[in-house]
């Protein structure tokens, strides 16, 4: 996954090049942000209470500029898509609100405004719409999960976790993933 953003990220940045300066707007995102801050607890200083030992991302895109590159919004993007991550079909409202938040700087991309490179843009937004997909199964979020956090599976489970009786679509998307040779291999060995 991270390859994958890595990817989408290089095709922006030549956009950012054509551009010369700042063109994603900011506002979508910063809305979202705002609907949040209000249902949220405060302390009695008026700091926003997040959660407990983790970062508070709402107020930092409180403060975002007006406009960011495309690179930068797909970096918020990729960081608000993995932070929302959940490895339970039962997320907390952390997790929830930084899907919102996820969400928002998705569509925060529609709001581009320049004729030269909307093509491009789209084309762009478009392929990564596709290929993030992949990494959307909650299956697939567990085996790529690092071994040393919840919700993990140990690489000896991989196989037991994927393919079992009733579970044919976890085990057809791993296979479009790893392709032909790999699923060979897996097959012979299970």
């Amino acid at each position: 996954r991270t390859k994958f953003s890595e990817m989408a990220e290089e095709r922006y940045a030549s956009m950012d090049a054509a551009a010369g300066k700042p063109i994603v707007p900011t506002a979508v995102l910063k809305a979202q942000a705002e609907r949040l801050s209000k249902q949220l607890p405060r302390t009695k200083e008026g700091k926003i209470i997040f959660s407990k030992g983790e970062a508070n991302p709402i107020q930092d895109i409180l403060d975002m500029p007006e406009y960011v590159t495309l690179q930068q919004m797909q970096r918020v993007r990729t960081a608000l898509r993995e932070t929302s991550d959940f490895s339970n079909m039962v997320p907390g409202a952390d997790k929830h609100d930084l899907g919102l938040l996820k969400d928002a700087a998705n569509n925060a991309f529609d709001g581009v405004q320049n004729p030269e490179l909307i093509a491009q843009l789209r084309q762009a937004d478009a392929f990564y719409k596709a290929g993030i997909k992949k990494f959307d199964s909650p299956a697939i979020t567990a085996i790529t999960r690092d071994a040393a956090k919840t919700g993990s599976v140990e690489p000896d489970r991989v196989l037991e976790y994927l393919i079992k009786p009733g579970y044919t679509s976890s085990a057809q998307r791993v296979k479009q993933l790893v392709g032909q040779d790999v699923w060979q291999r897996v097959s012979r060995a299970h």
